[in-house]
């Protein structure tokens, strides 16, 4: 077990060292470790008694379960979706908003400018054109649900709609293209 421990603190030390790490670097006020403690800290059970639950990642903005994809916007913005979730930051990551939250699984979005974006997820599309101070829920194509969207400008867009979210299912329907001329408002095959 010692050699274990060694053989990751060599690692820990060439990473920092190759990515160029100096005295000057700072950390994330969440993400600084604990000061020590003379107690030794108190497990806490597992609820459902089988496997633990997954890691989550935690932010000053709350509890977030898990981000599935993220899009910079030019070199200042980004947004990032995932489960219940839209967040976005103005200042190259170093402050996160939350500027959606819901019960859907958001897995995919598009942003054509700062200001028109779209989100797609179980179930879901939601569109914003003021920079993701409101969303607006736009209908889903006739082909089946919205995988996935990517839109050239404010109106013009394709999706790949359908198909099925798990391998077990003996009759997975086909996934088609389909094309929006209105922002995603309308869907065509």
């Amino acid at each position: 077990m010692r050699s274990v421990r060694i053989i990751t603190g060599v690692l820990v030390a060439a990473a920092v060292a190759t990515t160029g790490c100096t005295a000057h670097s700072t950390v994330h006020p969440a993400a600084a470790p604990a000061p020590a403690s003379s107690t030794p800290p108190t497990p806490t059970p597992n609820p459902s008694g089988g496997v633990p639950a997954a890691p989550t990642t935690t932010l000053p903005l709350g509890r977030i379960d898990r981000l599935n994809a993220v899009q910079a916007i030019g070199t200042t913005r980004a947004v990032a979706v995932g489960k219940g979730v839209i967040l976005a930051t103005r200042n190259r990551g170093r402050t996160w908003s939350r500027i959606w939250q819901g019960a859907q699984e958001l897995r995919d979005l598009d942003f054509v400018s700062a200001q028109t974006g779209w989100a797609v997820g179980d179930g879901i599309l939601l569109g914003t054109v003021d920079g993701g101070q409101h969303w607006r829920q736009l209908v889903q194509p006739a082909a089946g649900p919205l995988r996935q969207v990517h839109f050239a400008g404010p109106t013009q867009g394709w999706g790949v709609a359908g198909g099925a979210d798990h391998s077990d299912q003996r009759s997975v329907p086909a996934t088609r293209l389909v094309h929006t001329s209105d922002g995603g408002q309308t869907w065509a095959t």
